[in-house]
């Protein structure tokens, strides 16, 4: 029920419909901001969107043209993070990184183990391509980890990867943008628990215009989860595996009153494997009060 973004790119899993935070890791000098948007979201942003949305956006690989190397160590906790980028040209930018770290396990009061140690080594890159009109970019990311359990023989082992295009053009009248990106990720237990496995795809289209005095934005989408689930004596799936399917259309119209009032107006058709085809009305009233405060309902 919570909606969690990655540059546009959902790290929703159906394995408990979550999301596996432990495991999306940033280096936070190219992060350039953080959207959190609480309460029903999911007429605007879709599926998970019901109680909110956090939205992590990176920054261009052009805001960050300078090599880095940060290290930490202690009695629990080493880690060395790596970034080389730069420049191709004037119009091409890069950045690739590495970084491993592992935790010792904690203690608990008798002095014995806690079992909860791991380790982590992940690698990506982002490169972006900027025109007169046009702003191309690609990025990716691949990882691998070892986690302990307590009351577990064996660890867990994790591992994923992603790989994420998008295009912008600009004109006269807007901004319209294509996006996809596919994404892998595996969950191995010890013998006799759980494993998961599962690959998403997902492409959308979206399209801003400015149309005297109103603001209207519409678009499309389609995105694939394909899973398989090891099933275990303890938690069984039926079925063990299963291709999910969302889709959607929308379109908002944003319109300016005058005395600061903006009244928003859009539909989102959205279609699962559940429910089938859903239509999502929204109605929103904007008041842009003194000071910068926003007043809305």
């Amino acid at each position: 029920k919570l909606l969690v973004l990655i540059d546009g790119r959902s790290v929703y899993t159906p394995l408990y419909s979550g999301v596996y935070l432990e495991i999306q890791d940033l280096e936070m000098e190219d992060i350039d901001r953080i959207e959190v948007i609480s309460g029903p979201g999911a007429t605007l942003w879709g599926a998970n969107a019901m109680n909110g949305v956090i939205n992590i956006i990176t920054r261009p690989a052009y805001l960050t043209d300078r090599p880095q190397v940060t290290t930490q160590g202690g009695d629990r906790w080493q880690g060395l993070n790596g970034r080389w980028a730069g420049k191709l040209g004037d119009n091409l930018a890069y950045r690739v990184y590495g970084k491993v770290f592992q935790q010792q396990a904690q203690a608990l009061a008798d002095g014995s183990s806690a079992f909860d140690a791991w380790s982590k080594v992940q690698g990506g890159f982002r490169a972006d391509w900027s025109g007169a009109a046009d702003t191309v970019t690609w990025q990716g990311d691949l990882y691998h980890g070892d986690e302990s359990q307590p009351a577990q023989t064996a660890n867990n082992e994790v591992e994923g990867g992603n790989l994420l295009a998008r295009w912008q053009h600009r004109s006269g009248r807007g901004l319209w943008q294509l996006q996809g990106y596919y994404d892998y990720s595996e969950r191995d237990g010890p013998p006799g628990s759980n494993s998961l496995a599962l690959r998403s795809y997902d492409v959308d289209l979206q399209e801003s215009l400015d149309l005297s005095g109103n603001r209207i934005v519409w678009g499309a989408g389609s995105r694939l989860h394909r899973y398989h689930i090891t099933n275990s004596e303890n938690l069984f799936f039926e079925p063990d595996s299963r291709t999910l399917t969302l889709g959607d259309l929308f379109a908002q119209d944003t319109l300016g009153l005058g005395w600061n009032l903006d009244l928003t107006l859009d539909l989102k058709l959205e279609q699962d494997p559940y429910a089938g085809w859903t239509p999502l009305p929204d109605l929103r009233l904007a008041w842009h009060a003194p000071g910068g405060a926003l007043l809305w309902a």
